[in-house]
């Protein structure tokens, strides 16, 4: 089992940019708006969702999002992409669960907002026209027509 998902985290880091740092860990605690702290060699690390911005704890949404991030996250094995540090000195990365970019997720499921000012890479115009059509669908904070 370790060795398949060492395999599979392998097979992502060669889809990923060159720059980026890749490696896995468990989820233990998190989220905080778009962070999560992942163990990973008994050294606990925060990181920072790459790309994406989520709705602030006074905001609409929040508890909804963080209630989905943890759902699918805490207490499971993630692979771990750092694409960049943020302003904060944190990694800011992308999140891979099962086979899926958790960041592109909550997008897709209307929990997320693409950060077009730092979000640099290739597949961010992807990531646009996938929050466009999130809230043509009215999905999750686009449910609300206000």
């Amino acid at each position: 089992m370790i060795i398949k998902k060492h395999l599979i985290l392998a097979a992502l880091c060669i889809l990923i940019p060159a720059h980026a740092l890749c490696w896995s860990g468990k989820a233990i605690t998190g989220p905080n708006n778009d962070t999560i702290t992942v163990e990973r060699d008994s050294e606990q690390i925060t990181i920072r969702l790459y790309g994406i911005k989520t709705p602030e704890l006074s905001q609409a949404y929040a508890n909804q999002t963080n209630e989905t991030i943890a759902s699918l996250v805490i207490g499971r094995q993630i692979a771990v992409n750092e694409v960049t540090i943020d302003e904060h000195g944190q990694p800011a990365a992308l999140v891979y669960i099962s086979g899926q970019i958790l960041n592109k997720h909550l997008i897709q499921e209307g929990y997320a907002l693409v950060d077009t000012k730092n979000c640099k890479e290739n597949f961010c115009n992807t990531w646009i026209s996938i929050e466009a059509f999130s809230r043509l669908q009215g999905r999750g904070m686009w449910a609300d027509k206000d």
